[in-house]
């Protein structure tokens, strides 16, 4: 992760710590299937982030997803997830759709 810029960890340790806490909640059918697809969000958005391949606005929208996803605000989260598919879908809907996906799934079962 050393390659990744020191202020866009934040938002990758609140993921892994997201993904672990939905983990726990032992979900079954679809919700589980989605889970292992929001599994893939870390890996793929560590790689974009570390090669440099996300522009100002992705970064600065996913570092107050970041402090969303801390306070456990999925509400917030999701908003900033909308801003993010209006204006880089094309760029980076391989990970934007599932983590769409994951924020469902809290939104849902952690309160």
């Amino acid at each position: 992760r050393q390659e990744v810029p020191q202020e866009q960890q934040f938002v990758l340790q609140q993921l892994e710590q997201l993904y672990g806490a939905l983990q726990q909640l032992g979900l079954n059918g679809l919700q589980a299937r989605k889970l292992m697809d929001f599994q893939k969000v870390v890996h793929t958005l560590t790689q974009v982030l570390a090669k440099g391949q996300a522009d100002g606005n992705v970064c600065q929208l996913l570092g107050q997803m970041g402090q969303m996803i801390a306070g456990r605000d999925f509400n917030g989260a999701l908003g900033l997830h909308r801003k993010l598919t209006q204006s880089s879908w094309d760029a980076h809907k391989e990970w934007l759709k599932p983590l769409k996906s994951g924020l469902d799934i809290a939104k849902r079962n952690i309160r």
